[in-house]
């Protein structure tokens, strides 16, 4: 990760509102990166806020946790939040290790988990490996691992590896974007901060890895609505009504995994709600998550 100067971030942000940049600003100055290393492979990750429950927020697919910034910084305020950046390893199991790396260096022994997208599918795996960590769980605009194909998911890895990295890099901004659809006044906001990403911190061998976690996911994980029969936490199911990444066969097929699930809709939210819907989805994880376990 190349680090970013001032000049720089005002070049990339020259178009963005005063007060979005400098929130996205005052965020990084507060919150400093932690890292650990285990077997050559480095884990970045932030610890922050005050509360005596703990919060593993686990982000999509290329670990863009900055992009919940205003969600982290909205739930800092009552509960302890661990997020981290994806490493470049290539199965599902590595970064479970990592996470359970993660929190055995901050001392914490039960947990919160939120998986966002591809984070849902990591947190369902880490949930199995891991179920007496695990407190309450939310599975946020997410999948289980049947209805793809693993054929496309192939292609897609080879693609990666191949093709020009400036293609492949202002394709996936431009599906970023499509999946986040930002209203008219964060649009120039988002674009400057997948610029920033895109530029200075994802390389080709990220989103090949990420291609092969997917691979991995699809290939080797097969859930039943019995995997948890013993676990005896507690499950949110938080889904938007228009997700265009999670269509409406797939998140029923979601459901249908997790029957006993409580379930949340937001209305027209889409893939990201914690960037169209930010203070709905913020109060429905804080809901969740304090309400007592009897309930």
């Amino acid at each position: 990760m190349c680090p970013m100067k001032n000049e720089e971030f005002d070049n990339i942000y020259k178009n963005v509102p005063y007060d979005q940049k400098e929130l996205l600003a005052q965020f990084r100055s507060s919150h400093p990166r932690l890292s650990l290393t285990r077997n050559g492979v480095v884990w970045e990750y932030i610890s922050c806020g005050e509360g005596t429950e703990t919060l593993v927020l686990l982000p999509g697919g290329l670990g863009f946790y900055e992009a919940m910034f205003k969600v982290i910084m909205a739930l800092e305020k009552k509960f302890h939040i661990i997020t981290a950046k994806y490493p470049q390893v290539r199965t599902m199991d590595d970064l479970i290790e990592g996470i359970a790396l993660i929190l055995e260096s901050e001392h914490v022994q039960k947990v919160n988990l939120l998986g966002v997208s591809f984070g849902g599918w990591l947190a369902q795996c880490f949930v199995r490996k891991h179920p007496e960590v695990i407190n309450k769980l939310i599975l946020s605009n997410t999948s289980g691992p049947d209805g793809f194909s693993i054929n496309q998911v192939k292609i897609g890895v080879a693609s990666a590896r191949f093709l020009p990295l400036g293609f492949l890099k202002a394709a996936n901004k431009e599906r970023i974007m499509k999946l986040i659809s930002p209203t008219d006044s964060e649009l120039e906001f988002w674009k400057a901060f997948l610029d920033e990403e895109f530029s200075c911190h994802v390389t080709r061998k990220d989103m090949v890895c990420r291609l092969q976690n997917t691979l991995d996911y699809m290939s080797n994980y097969k859930f039943s609505s019995d995997d948890l029969a013993e676990w005896k936490g507690k499950m949110l199911v938080l889904e938007s009504d228009d997700d265009l990444a999670f269509q409406q066969p797939i998140r029923n097929s979601l459901k249908m995994l997790y029957p006993s699930a409580q379930i949340c809709t937001l209305q027209n939210a889409g893939h990201a709600p914690s960037h169209r819907g930010s203070l709905e989805y913020i109060s429905a994880i804080d809901r969740f998550i304090s309400q007592s376990s009897d309930m």
